[in-house]
């Protein structure tokens, strides 16, 4: 009768019961509504990061292109991105080759696409962001800024924060 009371106990113990299913269930439900935001934020965060340093390399590439090129902002909104990728003459005159009159430059190796767009056009840059550039740029101060997640926003590298106007 012993023996019959131990294959009694192996059979009840075989499988989880419906309660204990559904607590792990409700457990991983919990873990997963916690820890799934956190990988959003960070990815935001990352992108943001991202763009600074962006910002940065840009607005010191311009300073370097200005100061090449007689005190004078880049003409990013009639040449585009040509005329920091590409080589320059003193007068701003782009060549995509170097010869003795295109001596400066390049100063980017390709146009920097903004991270915060999901845009095709996101490299595009404006002085309006009624088109949904990637980039808004005032050739009066040299200034570049981003076009933020909204087009209409922009993000300030200073800060980290977006407003409806343009900083400029």
């Amino acid at each position: 009768m012993h023996q019959n009371a131990t294959i009694r106990l192996r059979k009840k113990s075989a499988g989880f019961t419906l309660v204990e299913i559904l607590i792990v269930v409700i457990i991983l439900g919990i873990l997963a509504a916690v820890v799934i935001p956190q990988f959003t934020n960070a990815s935001t965060s990352a992108r943001q990061g991202n763009l600074t340093t962006q910002l940065q390399s840009l607005q010191e590439q311009i300073a370097y292109y200005k100061v090449q090129h007689n005190n004078t902002n880049p003409p990013l909104l009639t040449t585009g991105w040509k005329v920091l990728t590409q080589y320059t003459d003193v007068s701003g005159n782009v060549s995509a080759t170097a010869d003795a009159v295109h001596i400066y430059g390049p100063y980017l190796p390709a146009a920097p696409q903004n991270p915060l767009t999901a845009a095709t056009n996101a490299s595009v840059v404006a002085a309006d962001p009624g088109s949904s550039p990637g980039w808004v740029y005032s050739e009066t101060n040299g200034k570049i800024y981003a076009t933020g997640i909204v087009s209409t926003n922009y993000f300030n590298p200073t800060d980290g924060s977006e407003s409806a106007t343009a900083p400029y």
